[in-house]
């Protein structure tokens, strides 16, 4: 599958679970929607074994990265999840938090020396503005 199609369909399904984030937290503590994460996760995991089984070996640095990439995670759902909860318009929060690949292409830049052209500053400058116009 193409890595375009692949995008455009991470962003329809990160909206829709946001639509349902917001569904959740208004019947459930966000405490609670995390802990129905996790059965859901552990449920999958045998899956995902199976899955990765001849792809990759796992290492400790891989195991790391990923553990941290889950806490980090699991800290930012909570952090939007409590946002939900506060009447917030689920629209404008998922907008505002939608921002952060601006960090990971900040660190990309930092890290992995990735270049960064015009467009992608414009690109940051658009995103900032529509963030900031959503406001309103």
């Amino acid at each position: 599958m193409k890595p375009s199609l692949l995008i455009c369909l991470g962003i329809i399904l990160f909206g829709i679970a946001a639509f349902f984030r917001k569904l959740a937290v208004d019947r459930m503590h966000p405490y609670q929607l995390q802990m129905i994460n996790a059965y859901i996760y552990i449920i999958l995991l045998p899956t995902f074994y199976y899955l990765t089984i001849p792809l990759k070996p796992m290492t400790f640095p891989g195991i790391t990265f990923a553990a941290t990439a889950t806490i980090l995670g699991i800290a930012g759902g909570l952090a939007y999840s409590f946002i939900l909860t506060k009447n917030v318009n689920p629209g404008v929060a998922a907008a505002l938090l939608g921002l952060s690949p601006v960090v990971t292409i900040a660190l990309s830049v930092l890290i992995y020396h990735e270049h960064i052209s015009i467009w992608k500053v414009m690109a940051f400058i658009f995103a900032l503005l529509s963030a900031i116009l959503v406001n309103f």
